[in-house]
């Protein structure tokens, strides 16, 4: 990941490119990332040995592509618009879609490859057609959606007469993270970042293992609550997007990092059963719906200070900070999750495990979560940079770039 979001400062850099400075990025990457799928999804005759190493450069070939397009479409949203609620707008139709369809894909792809595996005559074929569709999807909605906002995303700065390109180097990036960093609100929204994805790494390894020891769910059971969660999550970001409009998105980050805490503490304290899970899903999906709707709408706000400051726009960085530490805490979450079921006992080979794993696992999938979570409530609360003080910051920053006399008072906390 390291490398992957190395390459993306290219992207906020902004490489010399014909039109804006995302949208070239998405559509030569997002080919790229459809080639990679493809062969990810064609089975190649070769030795053992070969296979495994032909598959590994393909699957580092498609998280870099991946990395390529995700991070300056995701940044793209904060060049469509300066305006506070219409950024937290975007990035709720976003999230509502991205979950139907990561709903439509889990539920079908099995379905896809049964009906080409029909067609063509084997299984193999058959992952292999629905790999290539995948692929041709990829490729046409990334390149729609470039299309689409051809007329909306501001020209490359850097394509202006005169510009000489500044050289990068490992020193000059090192000290664009160190410098962002040094932002208070933005370096608030890593924190919580952090701490979401330790507790998504702890709840993602232990959902399943939960649901059937301690709940002593059946497959379809659990599967029916895995879905409910999926339906809920869609009416909850809604929800979270309209809410953050009307009282603040550093209120309804509160409240979201609140719940989500909760949620855990919820699977820690009470009795196994439905309502248990019920209640879980119920703070869950406000919590999560929270996070994801919100995080990129507040770095695209936060990106605002430096550009005041420099007279840089490093949105493209901050979304690429922000999906690093998304990684390193979901890594760390399911690292600390392995370590934590050998201690207590935990074998995933048992038909049943032992009354005290049992009670255990339990309290291990509350209590850990629980704990880092609270400390993304104390960094939601510390977050400063509110629509007011944005207004202020925007203001200043339009003041100062066109040369006239600009006002700080009321921005000390966020400067």
């Amino acid at each position: 990941m390291p490398s992957l979001t190395l390459l993306s400062v290219l992207c906020p850099t902004g490489a010399a490119a014909k039109g804006g400075r995302r949208t070239p990025f998405i559509k030569y990457g997002s080919i790229f990332l459809g080639i990679s799928l493809a062969l990810m999804f064609i089975n190649i005759d070769l030795p053992a040995g070969a296979k495994v190493v032909y598959y590994i450069l393909i699957n580092i070939a498609y998280w870099t592509f991946l990395t390529s397009a995700v991070i300056p479409h995701i940044a793209l949203g904060s060049e469509l618009t300066d305006d506070f609620e219409e950024r937290t707008t975007l990035r709720t139709c976003a999230n509502f879609l991205m979950n139907i369809g990561m709903l439509i894909a889990i539920s079908g792809s099995l379905m896809i490859v049964q009906f080409f595996a029909k067609i063509f005559g084997s299984e193999s074929l058959g992952w292999t057609a629905t790999g290539v569709l995948f692929a041709v999807i990829i490729v046409f909605v990334y390149n729609f959606c470039c299309f689409s906002v051809r007329n909306f995303e501001p020209e490359n700065p850097n394509l202006a007469e005169g510009y000489v390109p500044e050289k990068l180097s490992l020193s000059s990036v090192f000290s664009s993270y160190l410098q962002a960093l040094k932002v208070k609100p933005f370096n608030k929204l890593l924190i919580i970042t952090f701490c979401v994805n330790f507790a998504v790494g702890v709840g993602s390894s232990l959902m399943i293992f939960l649901y059937t020891y301690v709940f002593r769910y059946s497959e379809n059971k659990t599967s029916f609550m895995l879905l409910i969660t999926t339906l809920f999550l869609l009416l909850t970001t809604v929800l979270a997007g309209v809410f953050a409009n009307k009282f603040g998105k550093k209120q309804m980050m509160i409240g979201g990092m609140i719940c989500y805490t909760a949620c855990y503490l919820i699977m820690a304290v009470l009795p196994a059963g439905d309502f248990t899970a019920y209640l879980y899903i119920l703070f869950y999906g406000i919590g999560n719906a929270t996070y994801w709707t919100l995080i990129y709408s507040m770095s695209y706000d936060t990106a605002l200070i430096e550009k005041f400051k420099s007279g840089n726009s490093p949105d493209g960085l901050y979304t690429s900070m922000i999906g690093f530490f998304m990684k390193a805490g979901s890594a760390i979450g399911m690292w600390i999750t392995g370590i934590v079921l050998s201690a207590i006992g935990f074998n995933a080979e048992a038909a049943e495990q032992a009354a005290d794993t049992i009670a255990n696992l339990k309290l291990a999938f509350g209590i850990i979560p629980a704990v880092i979570l609270a400390v993304a409530v104390i960094a939601a609360i510390a977050y400063s940079l509110t629509k007011e003080k944005y207004a202020l910051l925007l203001t200043a920053a339009e003041a100062k770039e066109n040369g006239v006399e600009y006002r700080v008072e009321g921005l000390e906390k966020v400067l």
